[in-house]
């Protein structure tokens, strides 16, 4: 873990103070100054083993990064965060792991950098936490996982338009909290399970196609089946 200078740091606070105060105001849970402080300090910490090098806390683009991801982890997408249900330590219930995978089949029409890294970083937790939950909205969000948030690398999975696979998230994404499981039966979801395109009789406008369209890798052809509209 790098070191910080806790001096710098203090300055830091006190020189954006009136930031600090904005994200305060703005935070979902209705955080205090300390615990945004404290978070600052966290994220500062996560920023500089991810660049490999002490965050300057005295220089402004170091700052400003700082500042964007803490507003982006607590305001912008509160709630995509497995931390703010407070429940890193054990296994979400099906009140909480309903609103998480909401908000991140939402996250993924998110372009924000700092949202798709947060994302990328929680990858582990977000796998344990959805993958008891056999739906639809689960299975979207380890197939997102897979591709790194990529709309259009799991368009080319699923085989379809980027513009469909928008909206087909967007309804899971609000079937999300109504919908605790497929089967019944089946209490999880296997993280490898492997998409398929759902066969249609061949259109005459479809005839001729090109054969490269279709799986993009190897790795859409583990595990079960889930079975999407054409």
């Amino acid at each position: 873990m790098i070191e910080l200078d806790q001096r710098t740091f203090a300055d830091f606070l006190r020189f954006r103070r009136s930031d600090l105060s904005r994200i305060v105001r703005q935070s979902l849970d209705r955080l205090e100054m300390c615990e945004v402080e404290s978070e600052a300090w966290l994220v500062a910490q996560a920023l500089s083993d991810r660049w490999d090098r002490a965050l300057d806390f005295r220089d402004a683009d170091d700052q400003d990064a700082l500042l964007g991801r803490l507003y982006a982890q607590l305001v912008k997408w509160m709630g995509v965060s497995v931390r703010s249900h407070g429940k890193r330590d054990r296994s979400l219930d099906d009140e909480d792991r309903g609103p998480l995978l909401s908000n991140l089949l939402k996250a993924a029409h998110d372009t924000d950098p700092e949202i798709r890294q947060i994302l990328r970083e929680e990858r582990r937790e977000f796998m344990e936490a959805v993958r008891v939950s056999y739906s639809q909205a689960a299975a979207y969000v380890l197939l997102l996982i897979r591709v790194e948030w990529e709309l259009r690398d799991l368009a080319d999975l699923l085989w379809t338009g980027v513009e469909t696979l928008r909206k087909r998230i967007a309804y899971c994404s609000d079937l999300a909290g109504v919908q605790p499981t497929l089967f019944d039966g089946i209490d999880h979801i296997d993280p490898d399970f492997a998409p398929t395109r759902r066969i249609r009789a061949a259109r005459a406008s479809g005839l001729g196609r090109p054969s490269s369209i279709g799986y993009s890798s190897a790795s859409a052809q583990r595990g079960m089946c889930f079975g999407v509209e054409a």
